[in-house]
């Protein structure tokens, strides 16, 4: 009766074990389409930065003043600055969870890995006892 309830307890951590893996592998994907939705507006952000220095330029070589310009195009690149920091944080965020995760499954695996010799070493010493 005790292996029974042993051999369910094992399988209900496992079912748990995967539920958790699967809500890290949804999380993963969910950072990972935003991180593509973030690269597709670093490409925008490039194309309209490439457009930005041509109208300078012409502007310089007219003797009009860029000062306004200059200023736009630093809130900008601070804005972009400020996203890029956001994302290393929460990257940086997501690789620590991942790393919790990964010493859990290992703290989870070593446990097992306990119980199996303690259940085989029960059953063996039970074996050798009825002989």
């Amino acid at each position: 009766m005790d292996i029974e309830r042993t051999m369910e307890f094992i399988l209900e951590q496992q079912a748990k074990v995967e539920a958790t893996l699967g809500r890290f592998e949804a999380n993963f994907a969910r950072s990972s389409r935003r991180m593509d939705r973030m690269e597709q507006g670093l490409v925008e952000t490039q194309r309209v930065l490439k457009q930005t220095n041509r109208v300078v330029a012409k502007l310089a070589s007219t003797g009009v003043s860029l000062r306004s310009d200059i200023r736009r195009h630093e809130k900008a690149l601070a804005k972009h600055e400020e996203m890029t920091a956001k994302h290393d944080l929460a990257f940086a965020k997501h690789e620590e969870m991942m790393a919790r995760h990964d010493l859990a499954m290992t703290e989870m695996d070593d446990k097992l890995n306990g119980l199996i010799d303690v259940v085989d070493k029960f059953i063996r010493r039970n074996g050798e006892s009825r002989r």
